[in-house]
């Protein structure tokens, strides 16, 4: 086995009197650098030689074993006095049987680890695709709005027609305005942040809010007309039928305008969804009473 052997000066040791200088060459240095020249051609110091300009020697020493290599070292008259470091050397063949080993483990890891990204990349997949895709909420907005539409015009064709032919067009006219006095006052809440998202435009909010107040007062108008029977009872039912169904229509057509985003109005959510298509199947029934007066 072959190590790389520096030696070098201790400090302390260096000759400190002008008359040491000569005694230290002839007991250590000369002494060791004969040895070296020996043990070179002994080939067990196979390379190396003394440091330029400084007191050491660097050498590159072939020994079976560790004691072997102590026993040369320490028979150098010199090595009292150096500080010395060894450093065990391997062969170049040696070093890439050691490295192509390494290698080969390295890129099993590797084909292990690129097997198990695989195989968990493929189970997610499998997974992703086995979740249900959550539906888009405009999507969900229009499907609630349109059944409830729907539904509420299957209700009143099926329950609320029937009784209303059964009374008076006054009294009909004032059971299909009076629910606007009470829910129409509900769309000021467009205004209220908390209740709906900072983000809803204002552009929808604000006509929808104030157009809601304003069906909502039309409302109690023109049901005290209603039930005092005064002249003016059916044009403020004109009136107030007009502009409520307006405003709702317009309601439908501003908010996809203003790219409004169902989440952002928050829990008024239910408003467009689940109270405006009652309220407009009332206004569809008003207009057709209001119309058969006409007629008759």
């Amino acid at each position: 086995m072959q190590y790389l052997v520096q030696m070098t000066l201790d400090a302390p040791a260096r000759p400190t009197i002008a008359g040491d200088g000569p005694t230290f060459i002839e007991e250590y240095i000369l002494p060791t650098l004969e040895l070296c020249q020996k043990l070179q051609s002994e080939n067990r110091i196979i390379g190396g030689g003394p440091m330029s300009g400084a007191v050491g020697l660097v050498l590159l020493v072939q020994a079976d074993s560790a004691k072997e290599l102590d026993d040369l070292i320490t028979s150098m008259p010199v090595w009292p006095r150096m500080e010395t470091e060894v450093t065990p050397l391997t062969t170049f063949g040696e070093r890439a049987q050691t490295v192509r080993s390494k290698l080969e483990q390295l890129k099993a890891q590797t084909k292990k680890k690129r097997h198990e990204l695989r195989a968990r990349e493929g189970s997610e997949l499998r997974a992703s695709h086995r979740e249900e895709k959550p539906m888009n909420t405009r999507a969900i907005f229009a499907i609630s709005a349109s059944l409830s539409l729907v539904s509420s015009a299957v209700a009143a064709q099926l329950y609320f027609c029937p009784w209303l032919r059964a009374k008076k067009q006054d009294q009909a006219l004032v059971a299909l305005v009076t629910p606007h006095m009470f829910l129409r006052f509900i769309g000021l809440s467009f205004l209220v942040v908390g209740v709906v998202a900072p983000s809803l435009p204002t552009s929808f909010a604000i006509p929808a809010a104030y157009g809601d107040l304003v069906a909502g007062i039309l409302a109690v108008i023109a049901a005290v007309g209603l039930s005092h029977r005064v002249q003016w009872a059916r044009g403020a039912v004109w009136v107030f039928n007009g502009w409520g169904a307006a405003d709702l229509l317009f309601a439908f057509y501003q908010g996809p305008h203003v790219g409004l985003h169902p989440e952002t109005l928050g829990a008024a959510f239910y408003i467009p969804t689940a109270i405006v298509p009652p309220l407009l199947v009332t206004h569809f029934l008003v207009f057709q009473i209001l119309l058969q007066k006409n007629a008759n």
